[in-house]
């Protein structure tokens, strides 16, 4: 994931896609072995520089089954 994030060219939601690609294989998360998953959900937060705690600038959770996952995160990512 982070080599995917630092190599990548491009914006921060390129680099962020492109590091969550990076462990979208069947076993990365091995809680999710069982059901030929890579995962089943996605949690994300990003802060600018002088950003209390409570205050991100970006927060998406995605919690669902199935391998559409990663679609719906870029889909929300760019639509931010």
């Amino acid at each position: 994931m982070q080599d995917n994030f630092t190599s990548t060219p491009g914006t921060l939601a390129d680099k962020l896609m492109s590091a969550m690609q990076g462990a979208n294989f069947t076993g990365a998360d091995s809680r999710c072995l069982a059901r030929g998953t890579s995962s089943t959900s996605a949690y994300l937060l990003v802060y600018k520089a002088a950003a209390a705690v409570n205050d991100p600038f970006l927060r998406l959770k995605k919690c669902l089954l199935g391998k559409n996952l990663l679609i719906r995160c870029n889909y929300c990512i760019i639509n931010f």
